[in-house]
């Protein structure tokens, strides 16, 4: 193998594009729209208690099943669809980590990568929960973290805190409401998984501000978090769109999957 893929760095990735709506339906299925209630537009300045304003999106987005989403985080670039359903979890993503590329798929225990770093040719990469090669291995507190996960939990750990209306904002043709919070580095942490909050004891979180861009079906279009992580400036940024389209997540072939070559 080329260079190996740090498991905090795909943790990272998992559980933003969980937080973002997850993935999980059928093959092909047509997920159900999103709820057609709509809410109001606030008052710029008013606030939000967190304890509502959380579990109005959460709702949205599990309601919607679906969406594709667009990340981007220091040194990682993603795109890709991601739903929800029962619980589980299920993505396809393309990125870019620290300049190279990469596909993943997860779904039920197993994570498929392939790239370019990889000396496997054009095979995908498989790891599985409980797996004893070299990357299963390293990448073990990732399932942990993906067992962890409750959706409507993931979903509300970027809505946090209490919310300040900003105003109404346009976002590609829909309208939205701007809203901004800074949470507390406690609050942040009590939405990560037992193993994933073990990873970052260590961590440093501060000087925390989190963006939501909601639209009237309390929908979150964009989200912004930016903070401290050790003294050192990170912004992650979630794009959303085309909640509740129908997508297709399926493992590659037996025949096109390998493991990781021991180091």
């Amino acid at each position: 193998m080329k260079k190996t893929v740090p498991a905090l760095t795909l943790c990272a990735a998992l559980a933003l594009s969980a937080c973002s709506g997850g993935s999980t339906p059928a093959s092909k299925a047509s997920a159900p729209a999103a709820s057609s209630t709509t809410t109001s537009a606030p008052t710029p300045g008013t606030l939000v208690e967190g304890s509502s304003f959380g579990p109005r999106v959460r709702a949205a987005v599990l309601a919607a099943r679906t969406a594709h989403i667009a990340m981007t985080v220091t040194g990682m670039k993603a795109e890709g669809d991601v739903a929800t359903e029962a619980g589980a979890v299920r993505e396809h993503l393309t990125m870019t980590l620290a300049g190279t590329p990469m596909e993943m798929i997860l779904r039920d225990d197993a994570i498929y990568m392939r790239s370019p770093a990889f000396s496997v040719g054009d095979k995908w990469i498989a790891a599985r929960s409980g797996g004893t090669d070299l990357m299963s291995r390293q990448l073990q507190p990732v399932f942990t973290q993906i067992k962890g996960l409750d959706p409507a939990k993931q979903v509300s750990s970027y809505v946090v805190g209490s919310q300040k209306v900003v105003g109404q904002e346009s976002l590609d043709g829909v309208a939205t409401t701007h809203y901004t919070a800074h949470p507390t580095e406690a609050e942040m942490r009590r939405t990560l998984a037992p193993a994933m909050a073990g990873q970052m004891a260590s961590v440093r979180l501060t000087d925390i501000s989190v963006d939501t861009w909601v639209d009237a079906r309390d929908l979150p279009h964009k989200i912004v978090t930016s903070m401290k992580v050790n003294g050192k400036d990170v912004t992650t940024t979630v794009l959303m769109s085309r909640f509740g389209e129908p997508v297709s997540i399926e493992a590659p072939p037996s025949s096109q999957t390998t493991t990781a070559p021991q180091q």
